[in-house]
């Protein structure tokens, strides 16, 4: 099973209908935990009319965990273990809200979206150096192909808050 991640810019409220089978509609929700992600916007049916979207698979959610873990140590210097145990210590920096958010379903709105983005292209230019530096480090057994495919996911990530950032969403499914 894959997360689907969709990223949308210049998202318009419809309703917030508990029931809504209208096929041009996506509902934008979000666990408890996470409803900050959202910006202050509504839980609901959202069109996006023509505005752009773009979609990746971000893996299994054991490879998205993965995925985040080693960017906890390229950009924090720790495991996302240690991040989740001490939250409370990293608030504010590069990658928190993506760091601790729901494996499996939610959202993340357009403020968020473009923290987020001010953190990949504030790491862009140094962040296969520090990929190397960590897996050397780490002793991980990654090859060029692991290392070509985590600056993909890097890259899609980049992509989907960059578009998010107008008004939109980036949504976990």
């Amino acid at each position: 099973m894959c997360l689907d991640i969709t990223a949308c810019s210049k998202a318009r409220f419809v309703h917030n209908d508990e029931v809504c089978e209208d096929d041009d509609h996506c509902h934008i929700s979000s666990l408890p935990e996470f409803v900050v992600r959202l910006d202050g916007k509504t839980d609901g049916c959202y069109v996006f009319d023509d505005a752009p979207r773009f979609g990746f698979c971000a893996g299994s959610c054991s490879s998205f965990y993965r995925w985040r873990d080693v960017l906890s140590y390229v950009a924090l210097g720790v495991s996302l273990e240690s991040f989740w145990d001490n939250m409370d210590e990293f608030n504010g920096r590069p990658f928190m809200e993506l760091l601790y958010m729901a494996d499996n379903e939610g959202a993340i709105g357009p403020a968020t979206s473009k923290k987020l983005v001010a953190d990949f292209e504030n790491l862009r230019g140094a962040v296969e150096q520090k990929l190397r530096e960590t897996i050397k480090e780490r002793g991980w057994p990654f090859d060029d192909r692991d290392v070509r495919g985590w600056l993909e996911q890097y890259s899609n990530w980049h992509k989907a808050f960059a578009l998010a950032s107008d008004d939109g969403f980036v949504l976990f499914h």
